[in-house]
């Protein structure tokens, strides 16, 4: 699988510049099959008071011979000095400890540290989290991130349904997510004449949007030709722009097939692409084949923007199964993606097809999850455009005068970005800016746009605010509103 070379380098910075003692797994970088261990606390970006401690964990997944967890604190960006700060050895792995503060040595008002963890097994082997980002300053400062998920939802999820002659189906499966409020998308192939009217009907509920699969649905890895490649995936996006009015930039792979070439050219025109593997999912949800590297929940930070991985249930998969992956999810603060394709009650004999039933209960299920703000259901366009502004996010603070006032815009920096495709990360990421203790409420503007009012909430004992701003989109102006 291919490796991003800003991960890649990332990792490479760190396996050089920590101590000799912590041996990393290029593994853990990429998708490849093994243990992993994730940080789940801090979360990125996440900010903490000087002098004051805070809590760090970890998970481990596909292992079950564990010896501990090792964490590690690093200073300022990846190339800083690395220090062990604890370790345990029983689930939960956590540990407490008082972050140090690096802000004089940076140069900086806030120390900008990071996390890692090293997962120790019996067997002699470990491996190693990616980093997490977090902050630390003092009680009086100002910092602005991006949250994890929209609305500082704790997990991401998004149903897909392949495949243009399956109409019929996915009539019957939008009037699912109409019922329960669960948005999704379709991935349609263009070389045939398909009834673009029920298509612009599903549409215009905006519970489903559409995705490129192609124009012939061939097999990707099988084009020799470049030019063959390239009319695969631009034709079936500009057919689908003329068909529905809606310019789809994500695109599912046909029969899954990718490779470095293929993942390279759709990079040019799509900016996200949904993986997934034929073997895909068992009927009790587990991986058909173990360490299949397109089947997963994608990690919330994930910069694999061409293999986004997708569970693909077997046959009749029941819905507890579903509604385990989307607990799954939520523990790892993750992005669940599903791939379908029809219904059983249509066609019992599609391939891996759902019976409306089970869809229908497990759906219900991720409701009350949407309802009690945990979970964020998105379309993959969108949840891919945010993935990829929080990700290439870089916050300018701006000086101003005004007692009460903050101020700061939101720049993108992704190198893998066409000119045309940066200029479309404009939508709306969910921010959190600290502010003082004795403020209840702030006004918050951007640009020319109307004014918003925002209440804070209190946590790790400092105060904070929610709110959602564009990047690229001029300052954003935070005041003291009581």
């Amino acid at each position: 699988m291919k490796i991003p070379k800003k991960v890649l380098s990332a990792f490479l910075a760190f396996a050089f510049v920590v101590t000799s003692s912590l041996v990393v797994s290029v593994g853990s970088v990429s998708a490849a099959a093994g243990p992993e261990v994730i940080v789940t606390k801090p979360q990125m970006d996440e900010a903490f008071p000087k002098g004051k401690p805070m809590a760090v964990e970890a998970i481990v997944k596909n292992c079950t011979n564990v010896a501990s967890v090792d964490f590690y604190e690093i200073a300022g960006k990846l190339g800083g000095y690395g220090k062990w700060i604890g370790q345990d050895s029983t689930y939960p792995y956590n540990i407490s400890y008082t972050p140090t503060d690096y802000s004089a040595a940076q140069g900086t008002r806030i120390s900008k540290n990071h996390i890692v963890a090293r997962l120790n097994i019996t067997d002699g082997s470990s491996v190693s989290s990616a980093y997490i980002r977090f902050y630390v300053y003092p009680e009086s400062e100002f910092i602005a991130t991006v949250c994890r998920w929209k609305d500082n939802k704790k997990a991401a999820y998004t149903p897909t349904y392949d495949d243009s002659y399956l109409i019929q189906h996915q009539r019957d499966i939008n009037a699912l997510h109409k019922t329960h409020g669960i948005k999704g998308t379709i991935f349609w192939d263009t070389a045939a004449a398909w009834d673009y009217t029920s298509l612009n009907a599903i549409l215009a509920d905006n519970m489903l949007d559409i995705g490129s699969h192609t124009v012939s649905h061939p097999d990707l890895t099988t084009i020799t030709s470049a030019a063959d490649l390239t009319a695969q995936l631009v034709n079936s996006q500009s057919t689908l722009y003329t068909q529905t009015n809606r310019k789809p930039y994500t695109l599912a792979y046909p029969y899954y097939g990718t490779n470095p070439t293929v993942a390279s050219e759709t990079m040019k025109h799509y900016i996200a692409a949904r993986w997934g593997s034929n073997n895909g999912n068992l009927i009790d949800g587990s991986i058909a084949v173990p360490g299949d590297p397109g089947v997963g929940i994608n990690d919330a930070y994930t910069a694999e923007y061409m293999y986004i991985k997708a569970m693909c249930p077997e046959k009749f998969t029941p819905a507890t199964v579903f509604n385990g992956w989307l607990d799954q999810a939520i523990t790892d603060g993750g992005w669940l993606v599903t791939s379908m394709h029809g219904l059983a009650d249509l066609n019992p004999d599609s391939w891996k097809a759902q019976w409306k039933s089970d869809l229908n209960t497990h759906y219900a299920y991720a409701k009350t999850k949407v309802d009690n703000n945990t979970v964020w259901t998105d379309t993959f366009e969108n949840v891919s455009f945010y993935l990829r502004e929080r990700n290439a996010a870089v916050i300018n603070y701006v000086t101003s005068t005004v007692p009460n006032q903050y101020k700061f815009n939101i720049d993108i920096v992704d190198y893998f970005l066409t000119a045309q495709q940066k200029a479309l990360m404009t939508r709306d990421i969910t921010m959190k800016v600290s502010v003082p203790t004795d403020w209840t409420s702030v006004s918050v503007s951007q640009g020319t746009g109307t004014t918003r009012i925002v209440n804070t909430v209190t946590e790790n004992g400092l105060k904070f605010a929610y709110f959602n701003a564009k990047p690229q989109a001029g300052d954003v102006v935070v005041a003291k509103y009581n």
